[in-house]
């Protein structure tokens, strides 16, 4: 496969040199409103239609069995094409069809979370929303689940968002991550009295809570702390009077990944994965912990481990528990498993895989379930890329039940510029296959043809191709496209190489170098031609190590394997291609070394390369580099415990601090336009979060110029067009695109 250049983060451990530059962070300050500078030349440019979302999409998807008197229920986020996120709840029938219309939520602004949880006696809807840039946490009950009324929150969960729900005997308890004080607070509702708010005890670093379950007066809370210094550490809070006081004790396992909990009739159980060895490097495998009471601090672990473990990279999890009577259920899923069977663990205690099927080619599905009352059956609601679904395991197969929305079609601007302000897209089209889904990808240049975004030439060769690509230009105006495509009737990819002189046409090059797989994540001009950097296998199925790769071209056309570059014994990856100042290439990737993934860092020397592990205590997540004002001294482009800074090396191996942004504000690529960095991103001034252009004179001190959108979306580009910049953002309601005109106005004279 081929990986666009700019998103997938691989760390960077940096050695940071004593004496760190002070830097002018203006605007930066966290809580400060963003500085408006005078009113930039910005312009929208029209996307038309058929690139906007067509369909609705369905996320953050739970369910709810039936019980005596109420049906069962699912409970989604929704999104219709040019609409805001919505909650909607949809009542099933007893085939599990879907009844009536569903029951879009009474709430405020955009719904960004929904959790579901409940019983006989009262059922929970819990979650967040985003309104006029604030974000709020909303907990809603329901005595006939079709009706809906708030439960007032303490004060103290104030823009909280609440992200997980359970439910014992009509009592519930609610919790969420208050990101400003890194605390995890909640809420319990008593059946009669008044909301008691919750905080769970304080760990080290940033909290995400995993799973929450309840059985009368005890709540079993698993959360993990990111310290942002090796693997994340995950413990389980226990309370035995409904979190009055609490208890806590670490997950065993090996990195371990909770998915989620559930109480048993004796106990609890949690579901999700931990780290094992794979072919070439670690790899998770699915995993399950149980607790009763009168075990003591510790949780029985329960490894789920494959008879193939070690020998491939397959990576697997178990979604979240369900229990019903003594069975217990989790959707089994896997990295090349191309839709989820279950889990099911029996009275006698016998572990049974089933209901694996291949009907949804290219789209993953993960989500919970839950036991059918008084059957030996469960149904789940699975949710992947928007589309979403109620399936029932019976008798060793699935049987599709409901369509609660297709998976979406979509149009995505990368990073990969395509000149003159164009870029590449992707897209990706659906279609149906038996009782499930088929998805293919295809990419296209588009331009911004005065005030409307057009696609480009159809004839240029490389269009068209199912997987990512990656390109680069060159000092004299000549440019490489790499790109993978589908074999025709094989199950295989091939990658391919295209070079354009500067004002010629597009050419392919004399075939790529490598069978087996390939990855190609980055590709760039040096001194003397030019080096392309990713993963190579020897085997198409995962079934040799996949390691680190270079390439090399003299001429952009034929490319040759470069023997020199080692990526080590284990698995490793090389994920960006960067410049020093002296103009030798400089390699960011990760290699596998005594059992654990390391930071890596290759600089060319001669025909060779030299490998160093970067290992310190600080960690970064690499989104790659641009060049420096100083022509000597690249910068790379991290994130940094949710900020983003520039670093600056002249080896490669050592950095020094350049700029960035304040807590909680990050910006995406960074872009050198006339002289000026730009790049898309998010502040958070007075608790309202904006999207906005970040602009620097010197990579130093950043400012910003708000962007007209109402919605914070998710994905921002910006791309050259001589003086101008094209600037894009995508969101659930489609890509929005403007151009800033003349950028070098941004920087104030003197």
């Amino acid at each position: 496969m081929v990986h666009g250049s700019g998103r997938r983060a691989a760390r960077l451990l940096a050695a940071l040199q004593a004496g760190a530059l002070v830097v002018a962070l203006a605007a930066c300050t966290p809580g400060a409103e963003p500085e408006r500078p005078e009113p930039a030349a910005i312009v929208e440019i029209d996307v038309p239609s058929e690139l906007a979302p067509q369909e609705a999409v369905v996320d953050r998807v739970g369910i709810v069995p039936a019980t005596v008197g109420l049906p069962w229920i699912v409970s989604g986020v929704r999104t219709e094409p040019g609409g805001v996120p919505e909650g909607v709840v949809w009542t099933l029938g007893e085939d599990g069809a879907v009844t009536g219309d569903p029951v879009a939520l009474d709430l405020p602004g955009a719904v960004r979370g929904l959790a579901a949880a409940g019983g006989a006696a009262r059922t929970f809807l819990a979650g967040s929303t985003w309104d006029e840039g604030r974000t709020s946490g909303f907990l809603l009950a329901s005595a006939d689940r079709a009706t809906w009324a708030p439960v007032r929150l303490p004060p103290e969960l104030a823009g909280v968002p609440l992200t997980h729900v359970s439910e014992t005997g009509g009592t519930a308890v609610a919790l969420g991550v208050d990101a400003d004080a890194r605390a995890v607070r909640g809420v319990f509702v008593p059946t009669t009295g008044e909301p008691v708010p919750l905080v769970l005890p304080e760990g080290e670093g940033r909290p995400t809570v995993q799973g929450v379950a309840g059985r009368e007066a005890t709540v079993v809370v698993a959360v993990s702390w990111d310290d942002e210094v090796g693997d994340d550490v995950v413990l389980t809070y226990r309370s035995a009077d409904s979190g009055a006081s609490w208890t806590t004790s670490e997950v065993p396992g090996d990195a371990p990944h909770v998915a989620g909990a559930a109480a048993t009739g004796t106990g609890f159980v949690l579901a999700g994965s931990v780290r094992e060895p794979g072919l070439g490097g670690p790899v998770s495998d699915a995993a399950a912990w149980f607790w009763e009471p009168g075990d003591g601090e510790t949780w029985e672990y329960a490894d789920f481990r494959r008879d193939d473990a070690g020998t491939d990279d397959q990576s697997t999890g178990l979604s979240a528990p369900a229990v019903g009577g003594e069975g217990l259920a989790a959707v089994y899923w896997g990295n090349e498993i191309s839709v989820s069977s279950l889990v099911v663990e029996d009275a006698s205690g016998r572990v049974r895989t089933q209901g694996m099927s291949d009907d949804n080619g290219g789209i993953g599905f993960r989500g919970p379930s839950a036991w059918v009352p008084d059957e030996h059956a469960v149904r789940a609601v699975l949710a992947g890329d928007g589309g979403a679904y109620v399936s029932e395991l019976r008798d060793g197969r699935w049987r599709r039940l409901a369509t609660l929305a297709m998976p979406q079609r979509w149009f995505l601007p990368t990073e990969v510029d395509a000149g003159d302000g164009g870029f590449v897209a992707r897209r990706t089209e659906v279609s149906t296959a038996g009782d499930g889904w088929r998805r293919w990808m295809s990419s296209a240049a588009y331009t911004a043809d005065g005030g409307t975004l057009v696609e480009g030439s159809a004839d240029e060769p490389w269009t068209g191709e199912d997987l990512a690509l990656v390109r680069s230009a060159a000092a004299d105006g000549s440019e490489v496209m790499i790109t993978v495509g589908w074999v025709d009737g094989e199950d295989a990819v091939r990658a391919r190489s295209w070079f354009r002189p500067a004002d010629g046409e597009w050419a392919e090059g004399s075939g790529w170098p490598s069978s087996g797989l390939t990855e190609v994540h980055d590709v760039r001009a040096v001194d003397g031609g030019w080096v392309a950097v990713g993963v190579r296998a020897e085997s198409p199925e995962g079934a040799s190590v996949r390691r680190a790769a270079a390439w090399r071209s003299e001429d952009g056309r034929t490319w040759t394997l470069d023997e020199g570059f080692e990526g080590g014994e284990g698995r490793s990856t090389a994920r960006h291609v960067c410049l020093l100042g002296d103009g030798r290439p400089w390699v960011l990737g990760t290699v596998v070394e005594g059992g654990r993934e390391v930071d890596t860092t290759w600089v060319g020397a001669g025909a060779g390369w030299e490998r160093t592990v970067v290992d310190a205590e600080e960690s970064f997540e690499v989104d790659g580099c641009v060049e420096g004002d100083d022509a000597a001294r690249p910068v790379l482009q991290v994130q940094v415990d949710g900020r983003t800074e520039l670093r600056g090396t002249t080896d490669g191996t050592t950095f020094d601090l350049v700029g960035g942004t304040g807590q909680g504000e990050t910006f995406g690529r960074v872009v050198r336009v006339d002289g000026t960095y730009l790049a898309v991103g998010t502040v958070v001034a007075t608790g309202v979060e904006r999207r906005v252009l970040w602009w620097s004179a010197d990579a130093q001190e950043w400012h910003q110029l708000p962007l007209p959108t109402p919605e914070p979306g998710s994905w921002g580009t910006v791309h050259p067009d001589g003086s101008d910049a094209v600037v894009t953002i995508t969101g659930v309601g489609g890509v929005r695109a403007w151009r800033v005109r003349d950028v070098a106005q941004l920087v104030p004279a003197g």
